[in-house]
């Protein structure tokens, strides 16, 4: 095999690779984990929400936070609690998306901005992406 074969070859599976991690492509958008929810958050410039969105399919719920102005924010305390009242999720938001791996059932959903709260109730199923929005006055 030629260099110049071999150079082409390896640009080909960087490439792929790249295609196969497109968060890394367009930014860093680190996956975490909290009692077996994966979660990930951001949203905070254009990079930030192109990675989110090309990760989006690997998420069950999304979530967006913004103000009634159309603003959209970050630093929003978010628990996730399950059927029974146990929080499965307990996190501030990196920007306004908010993207979780959640078990099939029934959840609350709370989410606070400066001692507000805003509470809601989402079904995740296997097959389909719930998204679920919050506002706020803004003041």
């Amino acid at each position: 095999m030629s260099t110049a074969r071999g150079v082409s070859f390896t640009k080909v599976l960087v490439g792929l690779a790249l295609l196969a991690w497109p968060g890394r492509v367009l930014g860093t958008m680190d996956v975490q984990s909290q009692g077996g929810v994966s979660f990930v958050s951001g949203g905070v410039g254009d990079e930030e929400r192109q990675a989110l969105q090309a990760m989006s399919k690997r998420f069950d719920l999304k979530l967006t936070m913004a103000l009634t102005d159309g603003t959209f924010i970050s630093d929003v305390g978010v628990r996730i609690l399950d059927a029974h009242g146990k929080a499965v999720l307990d996190t501030t938001s990196n920007g306004p998306l908010l993207y979780a791996q959640l078990a099939p059932g029934t959840y609350t959903v709370k989410c606070v901005l400066n001692g507000k709260q805003i509470e809601r109730a989402v079904r995740i199923g296997t097959d389909t992406q719930q998204h679920l929005v919050f506002t706020w006055a803004a003041e």
